[in-house]
C-alpha cells in the first residue's frame, strides 16, 4: 500500500493536472486520493464540485453526503464504499478524563490482544500488535451512555442501513499500540463466523499532545466493484461508526513513548443484532 507521503505526491500531481486541464476525469481522482489520505473535507468538496457537472452519476451525490457527514440514507451506490458515520467530540472532556483514570486503574489487566473468532482466537503479532483490556460492568455503564447518545442523535443505524441492535447486549474493549502497534486487514464479523456483531465503533481517546503519529484506521472498499479506502485520521475524542462486517485495518504505529498508555489508545465497541 502506498504511504500517506507518495500519496500526497500523487494528489498534488494530480490536483496541478486539474488546473490545467479541468477534466472531470481528473477530479474524481483528486476526491479519491483526498479520501485516502483522510482530508474528508477536501473529498467532499471535490465529488461535490464533480456532482454538479454530472448531476446524473448518483455515486457522486452519495460520495459527496458521506464524505460531509450528511448522508441520511443507505449507502447503496458507491461501488462497495464502507458507509461510516463520524462523530467529533463525543464525550466531555471531563468525563474523558475520568475513563482515561479508569484505564489507568485497570492498566495491571491488560493482555495481548488476539485475532480470530470464539474459540478460535490466537495470538498473532504479524497480523495484530497491540495490548488490550475488557470492560468490566463499571466501565461500560461509564462508556456506553455516550455511545447511545450519539448513535440514536446521529442515526446511525439507519444511515448505515443495519438491522436493529441491542440495547443490553454490547462489548467494549480498551485497546493501546505501542511503537510498531498495528492490526491488519480484518472484519469484526465475517458472514462464516456471525458472532452478532452489527456495529462497530472506535473512539479515539489518546492524550493530546498526540504521542504517536501512524495508526490510521483504513475503511476499505469491498472487492470486486471497489478498489480504494477511506483514512480516518485518529483525532481525541472523535469515534467513528461502521458496519462490523466490512474490512477495514490499522496502519503501523510509530511512537517514542514507553508507556503504552501513552500512545495510541482507543474504546473498541461492538453492538449485537437485536
Amino acid at each position: 500500500m502506498l504511504s500517506p507521503g507518495l500519496l500526497g505526491k500523487f494528489r498534488d500531481a494530480t490536483a496541478a493536472a486539474y488546473e490545467a486541464q479541468k477534466d472531470s476525469r481528473i477530479l474524481w481522482r483528486l476526491a479519491e486520493l483526498d479520501r485516502a489520505l483522510g482530508d474528508l473535507k477536501a473529498a467532499g468538496e471535490a465529488f461535490a464540485t464533480y456532482a454538479d457537472l454530472h448531476p446524473e452519476e448518483i455515486s457522486a451525490k452519495v460520495m459527496r453526503d458521506l464524505m460531509q457527514g450528511t448522508t441520511t440514507t443507505p449507502v447503496s451506490d458507491a461501488d462497495g464504499v464502507v458507509p461510516f458515520v463520524l462523530v467529533h467530540n463525543l464525550a466531555p472532556d471531563e468525563e474523558l478524563v475520568k475513563i482515561r483514570k479508569a484505564i489507568e486503574d485497570r492498566r495491571d489487566r491488560f493482555a495481548v490482544a488476539t485475532v480470530g473468532h470464539n474459540e478460535k482466537q490466537r495470538v498473532d503479532v504479524n497480523a495484530r500488535a497491540a495490548v488490550y483490556v475488557r470492560a468490566d460492568d463499571q466501565f461500560r455503564e461509564m462508556t456506553r451512555e455516550f455511545f447511545w447518545n450519539h448513535i440514536r442523535a446521529q442515526n446511525v443505524v439507519e444511515r448505515l442501513g443495519l438491522e436493529l441492535i441491542s440495547e443490553i447486549k454490547d462489548e467494549v474493549e480498551a485497546i493501546a499500540y505501542a511503537s510498531g502497534g498495528k492490526y491488519t486487514l480484518h472484519r469484526d464479523n465475517a458472514p462464516s463466523v456471525d458472532n452478532g456483531r452489527v456495529l462497530t465503533v472506535v473512539w479515539f481517546i489518546h492524550d493530546e499532545p498526540k504521542g504517536f503519529t501512524g495508526g490510521d484506521l483504513l475503511l476499505h472498499d469491498e472487492p470486486p466493484l471497489g478498489q480504494g479506502f477511506t483514512r480516518i485520521i485518529p483525532r481525541r475524542n472523535c469515534a467513528v461508526f461502521f458496519p462490523s462486517d466490512r474490512l477495514h485495518e490499522v496502519t503501523p504505529v510509530e511512537s517514542s513513548a514507553e508507556d503504552v498508555l501513552s500512545s495510541r489508545v482507543v474504546l473498541n465497541g461492538w453492538f449485537h443484532k437485536k
